[in-house]
Parts: structure tokens; C-alpha cells; sequence
């Protein structure tokens, strides 16, 4: 979100000016419009906060430069020149945050939080510490105007929220939670270890997904490049020589005459099922539909439902202990899942039990269809034993663990898998080959 600075006319005549955040200039303009309706005030100026690049000389000769958020150039030379600046040269980054924050850092950023806050590091010399050590001049600009903020006395929720678009919606909820928890240092160590895990997580269903179907697409481009261009060329030194053409090259034939005949038949009847999918996507029965059938993919799906229950419990369990009510714990949890259906399940469905019903967390659960006896066996441990916290925990690793051996393990079939593809292929050009010879 971005910072916008309004000057506006009271009835009486005085003179105010205040801020807001909103995601572009429209949204500030709205806003606004109803501010000044409701608080009787005529809008004279809306501004933008930008990021300007400076290089100047400092106190004593010394050269200088950097980046920061100011809401004019004017304002920005004033305030370098308060410093003892001078020979100030002033340029407006014309594309803000380009290159952006990536997960990786986001994470990195959390774990030295933790690690300092161990150390017993005041929260706001972390902040200048990383601010002054990061190379990412977005991250950079990021830290200092939160350390701004913080120092201005704002609530933690609304400094961290304001940079949703850097941090992700999750991460930064759970950041400005742990500014006003008693556990700051648990939450932010608990959240990069989320993070990393998603990431990590993503990556090797990715490189699970990348290599068959990039392995696929080059087998499939090579036998087309052969059937299309050399086997026709070879059944016309058949006709010629009056040879029947062998079995194989004439199956090649067939085939390429039928895709040659039908190819537009066959692209119409591949993109419509594409397109409704893609638009059935977008509502919410869709959202739904494809989020529980994430679930039921051969092999995947059972890593992805233990991917949303580890990340589900290892949020709860961060949260159980300093975040208020367990209904917001569990509502923020099911959120962080990272799938839709669970979390329409276990907001439609295990939160109305609990509040309207008075049902209890187990009974709740069960009820959702998308926990495994496994969660549930822990939860169900954990709520009679009064340490759903720790049981929270222990599942959440015990999936990490059986996660990451079963994602090796499907790795190796996938690499045994691209082999015996490229095997076939190979097999196949070799006998279509051999019929010249043998014919």
C-alpha cells in the first residue's frame, strides 16, 4: 500500500492536512471524498509519497547518496540540508519498488529478527541493523519507514499491514501480532520457519512438475519434427521404388495425415475445457472445487493436504499460547493453509460449531472432512491433555518429516519415470528407422 498526504479547508478556514494509505490514487481519492463529507472539509492538495535518489557531500566533504520515501522533492531538500548536506542532487525513482522483496529474503529477514531478539536486542536497533546491512534498497526503504512508524508511536497491526504488497498479507498480520505479544521472538521464528517451509515446499512440487512435463514437451517437439518432416519423404522413395511402406511408417502416416485433417477440431476441443475451467476458476464454487481437488491428485495430493495441515498446525501452535481468543487463532490458521477449501471448511463449518453449537475443537474438526486421523489423533490428545500447543507442534514436524521423505521419494520415481519416457521415444524412432533397412 502507499502513503498519501491530503491539505484540506476546514469551514472555519484553518488549514489541516493528514494521511492515509490506500493500494492506488483512486482508492486515496475515494477515501478522501468521504473524509471530506463526513468532517466538512474542502480538499485543496492529495499527494503521493514517492521514493527520490539523492547524492550529495556531507559535514565534512564526504560523498553521500541513498534512497527515501518523501512526499515532494522540496520537502526532501529540506530535510537533507537540515543534515548539513550540501551539493544535493535530487531524482525521482521513476519505477518505486521495482525488483521487489523476494520470499527468500522476507525470510531471512524474520530469522535474524529471531536470532537477535534471543539475544535480548532492542527490537528497534535490529531494525536499524538490518536497514543499514540489507542490499535490497526496497527491504532497505521498507525497515526504516517501519522503524518510523514504530517510533511515532503507532500500533504494530497497522505499521506492519501497510506493507502487505512486500511482506505477503500472512507474514505481515503475524509481524504486527508479535509487536504487541509477549512472545515476539517465538512468532517471528515460527513465521520464517513458515515461510521457508512453503517455499521449499513449492519449489520441489514445482521441480516435480518442470522436469516430466519439460521432458514430455522435448520428446513430443522431436517426434513431430519426424513425423512431419522426414517419414513422408521416406514413404515417397517407398512409392517410388513400388514397395508396400512398413507398418510403423504407415501408422506415422496416418497419424499425421489425421492431425493435419482435424488440428483445428482438436485445438477447439482442448481450449474450451481450458477457457470454462479458467472461468469456473474464478467463482467461488470454483475456488473451491479445484482447492479440494488439489487433494486428490495421484501421488501429489496427499503432500500437498499434509503440506496445509503442517502449515495449519505450526500456526496454530505459534499463536495458541499469545493471540487472544482460539477462534482467531484457528481462523488465522486456516488462512495460512494456502488452501482455499480448507479454509472455507474450517470457517463455514468448525468456527460456527464452536460458537453457535458450542461444540469442542475435536468434534469441530472432524467435522470439516479435511483433517487426517492423524491430526485429529493429536488434537483430540492435545485438548484432553490440556497441551494443544505442544501437540500442535509435534504434528507439524512430524509431517515436515514425512513430507520430506516422501518428496524424495517421488523424486526418484519421477527421474526413473523421464527415463523410461526418453526410453520409448528412442525405442520407437529406432524401429521406424529399422523398417527402411529391413523393408
Amino acid at each position: 500500500m502507499a502513503d498519501f498526504r491530503y491539505r484540506a479547508t476546514t469551514s472555519d478556514g484553518r488549514r489541516v492536512q493528514g494521511f492515509l494509505n490506500a493500494n492506488n490514487a483512486g482508492e486515496a481519492k475515494k477515501a478522501l471524498t468521504v473524509l471530506a463529507s463526513r468532517r466538512n472539509l474542502k480538499i485543496d492538495q492529495l499527494e503521493k509519497q514517492s521514493i527520490f535518489m539523492y547524492r550529495a557531500k556531507g559535514k565534512y566533504g564526504e560523498k553521500v547518496k541513498g534512497e527515501q520515501r518523501a512526499f515532494s522533492r522540496t520537502e526532501l531538500q529540506q530535510a537533507l540540508s537540515s543534515l548539513d548536506y550540501s551539493d544535493i542532487k535530487i531524482e525521482k525513482k521513476l519505477f518505486g519498488n521495482i525488483g521487489g522483496v523476494s520470499k527468500d529474503e522476507i525470510a531471512q529477514f524474520l530469522s535474524l529478527c529471531s536470532d537477535l531478539l534471543k539475544e535480548n536486542l532492542p527490537f528497534e536497533e535490529i531494525l536499524g541493523l538490518i536497514a543499514s546491512d540489507t542490499q535490497n534498497m526496497v527491504l532497505k526503504s521498507t525497515v526504516r519507514e517501519i522503524m518510523k512508524d514504530l517510533k511515532d508511536g503507532k500500533d504494530g497491526q497497522e505499521v506492519f499491514g501497510k506493507h502487505q504488497n512486500i511482506f505477503g498479507k500472512f507474514p505481515a498480520y503475524m509481524m504486527g501480532i508479535a509487536t504487541t505479544s509477549g512472545n515476539m521472538q517465538a512468532i517471528f521464528e515460527s513465521t520464517a520457519k513458515f515461510i521457508s517451509r512453503t517455499q521449499e515446499f513449492n519449489k520441489k512440487v514445482k521441480n516435480a512438475i518442470f522436469m516430466p512435463a519439460f521432458t514430455l514437451g522435448v520428446v513430443i517437439v522431436g517426434l513431430l519434427y519426424y513425423m512431419i518432416s522426414i517419414i513422408p519423404g521416406t514413404s515417397v522413395i517407398f512409392r517410388q521404388m513400388g514397395k508396400p511402406i512398413p507398418p510403423l511408417t504407415q501408422f506415422t502416416l496416418d497419424t499425421v495425415e489425421f492431425l493435419t485433417a482435424y488440428w483445428v477440431y482438436l485445438t477447439i476441443g482442448f481450449a474450451i475445457p481450458v477457457i470454462a475451467g479458467l472461468i469456473f476458476g474464478r467463482t467461488e464454487k470454483g475456488k473451491i472445487f479445484f482447492a479440494k481437488m488439489k487433494f486428490k491428485y495421484p501421488v501429489i495430493g496427499r503432500l500437498i493436504h499434509n503440506n496445509a495441515i503442517e502449515v495449519f498446525a505450526r500456526v496454530f501452535q505459534s499463536l495458541y499460547s499469545g493471540a487472544g481468543a482460539n477462534i482467531t487463532v484457528i481462523r488465522i490458521a486456516s488462512e495460512a493453509s494456502s488452501n482455499y477449501y480448507m479454509e472455507r471448511q474450517i470457517k463455514d463449518i468448525a468456527i460456527p460449531m464452536m460458537l453457535k453449537e458450542g461444540r469442542g475443537l475435536v468434534e469441530s474438526f472432524v467435522a470439516t472432512n479435511v483433517f487426517t486421523p492423524t491430526a485429529i489423533s493429536r488434537f483430540k490428545s492435545g485438548e484432553e491433555s490440556g497441551s494443544l500447543q505442544m501437540n500442535a507442534r509435534q504434528l507439524a514436524d512430524y509431517y515436515e518429516a514425512d513430507n520430506t521423505y516422501a518428496m524424495e521419494r517421488l523424486l526418484n520415481a519421477i527421474n526413473v519415470g523421464t527415463a523410461l519416457i526418453i526410453t520409448v521415444a528412442m525405442l520407437f524412432l529406432t524401429l521406424v528407422s529399422s523398417e527402411t533397412v529391413i523393408f
